[in-house]
């Protein structure tokens, strides 16, 4: 809770003003103008398989309850 109260200042005088400047809408917009779209597809591509090994490990947790 203490790192939210302290990275928030940062990210809203620092990152904000950078986004709205560029008017990009996302991260990977942003992956894509600095380096390239293959890169931009990567970040895509990281993101949803780590979302979908979470998904996968609620749904064990679900299905068959936590095990010690």
């Amino acid at each position: 809770m203490i790192i939210i109260v302290l990275v928030s200042p940062i990210m809203a005088f620092l990152f904000l003003p950078l986004i709205q400047r560029l008017s990009i809408t996302s991260a990977y917009e942003y992956l894509e103008l600095r380096f390239n779209r293959t890169l931009r597809y990567l970040g895509i591509l990281y993101e949803s398989s780590q979302a979908q090994m979470t998904f996968q490990v609620i749904r064990r947790e679900a299905i068959f309850g936590h095990e010690n």
